[in-house]
């Protein structure tokens, strides 16, 4: 099985952010945080090959460029790499290992992170439509960086002053990675629970970053043509570079729906309230509302959210 996916977006602003496409078991996109033109586009593909029918593997990549106009900001490209496994233990338990490799640099060259992860997987389906994932490893960082480095030396008028000289620096980190979700199927709805943390890249304000996450929700298609869904989130960054302390964690809550039109086609519609903390003294509560529509080849109301 081969996949290919290809996205991009123009943003004004962080409240103009489109509708999230979550699946029901809990996949949020991040929203941006920063109320400035930002663009980016993403390539990525990967490979499943079924050796048989209880073990499969899978390769993968991505690249990513990210720009932003504001000068406080820093652009980004981002190339990634993974391999995994996967094998079914039983009719309701499967185990898998994966192996990632992470790159990302900064537009003006003073800034990149290198990031290895290696993780395992364990899932069970237990009781009538209780299902668990369970992920556990370690990510190994090396974040390379040009600081200001403040040396003492006199002027030509022989006063002592302070003189910045660009230096490189290095900081390598090991840091544990995992995550743990629950999922209660019914017959025609979804509750889901996802916890979890991931170090590597960051975002135009952070370098490289841990990275905590928490989601939860529930989505509904009992009504004809119809789905109903709520979600809440939350997110904080730490930054792994050696210059800064720089932090960030943001809170959302949302409702949304999907509704048939006609055949494959579905009006979309979603209202946001997001929290954002930037831990430099700036806060920020966004408000967003966002309808369109949305394409695919089945019959059924999405299950967006």
């Amino acid at each position: 099985a081969f996949d290919a996916r290809i996205s991009g977006y123009t943003l004004s602003q962080s409240t103009g952010t489109v509708a999230n496409t979550a699946a029901a078991n809990g996949g949020t996109a991040i929203l941006l945080p920063f109320d400035t033109r930002s663009n980016s586009v993403g390539v990525a593909s990967s490979l499943s090959y079924l050796q048989s029918s209880r073990t499969s593997y899978s390769f993968g990549g991505s690249i990513t460029d990210a720009q932003y106009s504001s000068s406080a900001l820093t652009s980004y490209q981002n190339y990634s790499a993974m391999a995994s496994v996967r094998h079914t233990v039983s009719a309701a338990t499967s185990i898998g290992a994966y192996y990632s490799f992470a790159y990302q640099t900064s537009s003006g060259g003073d800034f990149s992170l290198t990031a290895h992860s290696i993780a395992g997987n364990f899932s069970r389906a237990f009781g009538h439509g209780w299902s668990m994932g369970l992920q556990a490893g370690v990510t190994i960082s090396n974040v390379k960086e040009t600081v200001g480095l403040q040396l003492p030396a006199f002027n030509a008028d022989g006063v002592l002053v302070a003189v910045t000289i660009p230096t490189a620096v290095q900081l390598r980190s090991t840091n544990p990675i995992g995550s743990l979700g629950i999922t209660r199927q019914f017959r025609q709805a979804v509750l889901y629970a996802n916890v979890g943390q991931t170090a590597g890249g960051g975002n135009g304000l952070i370098g490289g970053s841990r990275s905590l996450f928490d989601s939860a929700g529930a989505s509904y298609t009992g009504v004809r043509k119809w789905n109903f869904g709520i979600d809440g989130r939350y997110y904080s960054m730490n930054s792994l570079q050696s210059n800064t302390s720089t932090s960030a964690q943001w809170y959302a809550g949302g409702a949304g729906f999907s509704y048939s039109l006609m055949r494959y086609t579905h009006l979309t519609g979603h209202f946001d309230v997001t929290s954002y903390n930037y831990g430099v003294g700036q806060q920020l509560l966004a408000k967003r509302a966002s309808l369109g529509l949305a394409f695919a080849p089945k019959n059924i109301p999405l299950s967006l959210w």
